[in-house]
């Protein structure tokens, strides 16, 4: 994975991607349900936060603390716009620094994972798993598909990115130490002309295998 091609991409990119990417009414609903789930005050991890919007800026308002990384440096300025009760790190998502700002009572990881190859995914589950709370959520979104560090044409760049079939996820995730509490999918349209339609998937996970009692959606 060319991490400095995808930091020039998405710095390119910038404000762009929301115009896009407009309809993220799935995202938003977990980012709320997320927000009322946990108690005032909790500390969240949102992994590749882009430009802050809705999850980082819905978990602020909602009184949570969030910590919000990105290699890019404009996503990030555009995040802290959005955001401005969160703090905002330059800094990759498989960094083992981020333990120094955890633990955590919750990880989002919307459409993060994808940027990364299939191995690199299995590293960043492993260090969420060390440093999130017992008890404590992990909320990811992933693009249905089959491919590896594939290089693909995205709003006018061109980034790497990779997905895993739907069972195989399921399989890294409980190979990572995460059980699936709920998990759904939905049909996405095409944003503009390079990027197809997809089926999106969301996985709401915990790291205690009997936290699952707890978890009453309601979205």
């Amino acid at each position: 994975m060319d991490f400095e091609q995808q930091r020039k991409a998405f710095d390119a990119i910038g404000a762009g991607y929301d115009a896009a990417f407009s309809n993220k009414q799935r995202q938003k609903a977990l980012s709320v349900w997320l927000g009322e789930a946990l108690e005032k005050g909790s500390h969240v991890l949102d992994a590749a936060c882009g430009t802050g919007l809705p999850t980082a800026a819905t978990l602020s308002r909602l009184g949570h603390h969030v910590t919000g990384v990105d290699l890019s440096d404009e996503m990030l300025r555009l995040a802290r716009a959005n955001a401005p009760s969160a703090q905002f790190l330059s800094m990759n998502m498989l960094d083992t620094c981020i333990a120094e700002h955890g633990p955590f009572d919750a990880i989002t990881a919307f459409f993060a994972l994808v940027m990364l190859t299939r191995a690199q995914m299995q590293d960043a589950l492993t260090l969420w798993r060390r440093i999130i709370k017992p008890n404590g959520y992990l909320v990811i979104a992933m693009v249905d598909g089959d491919f590896d560090d594939l290089e693909l044409p995205f709003l006018g760049q061109r980034v790497f990115a990779s997905t895993v079939p739907h069972s195989r996820f399921v399989e890294m995730l409980k190979q990572t130490g995460w059980k699936v509490e709920v998990f759904e999918t939905e049909g996405y349209p095409r944003a503009n002309l390079d990027t197809p339609e997809e089926t999106h998937h969301y996985y709401i996970c915990s790291a205690d295998p009997g936290h699952g009692a707890s978890l009453n959606r309601g979205i």
